[in-house]
């Protein structure tokens, strides 16, 4: 049984993080990546501790809302900055994802776009 990522940009917009679906989406199962975002799977360590996800993020509540979800794990997020500064280290994991973090930079500033995700 396998691992998979689930991924949603936010883009802070007049000070309310919204979701931004213009970057194709990330799909690929890359269990080292996997552990440098997360520590799932892979070899860590990640960039950083589960933070669960954004108390400002409208995916946070809710019935739809992963949170919700048992069958979901590993909920954390990265501002797009955080990413770049580590772009070698995924790039080594991944080139795909890493191209992924590139495309978003068109979306704002590095510290108005973020990445949240979570592991099933």
């Amino acid at each position: 049984m396998g691992c998979d990522i689930s991924l949603t940009v936010e883009v802070r917009r007049n000070g309310t993080w919204e979701p931004d679906y213009t970057v194709d989406a990330y799909h690929n199962r890359c269990y080292e990546l996997f552990g440098i975002l997360a520590g799932v799977r892979g070899n860590g360590p990640p960039l950083a501790e589960w933070r669960s996800l954004p108390d400002d993020s409208p995916l946070s509540h809710g019935e739809y809302s992963p949170l919700a979800d048992t069958d979901y794990f590993g909920h954390t997020w990265y501002l797009l900055s955080e990413l770049q500064a580590a772009r070698e280290r995924l790039a080594a994991a991944d080139e795909t994802f890493a191209d992924y973090v590139a495309a978003l930079a068109a979306l704002g500033p590095p510290d108005e776009v973020r990445v949240l995700m979570w592991f099933d």
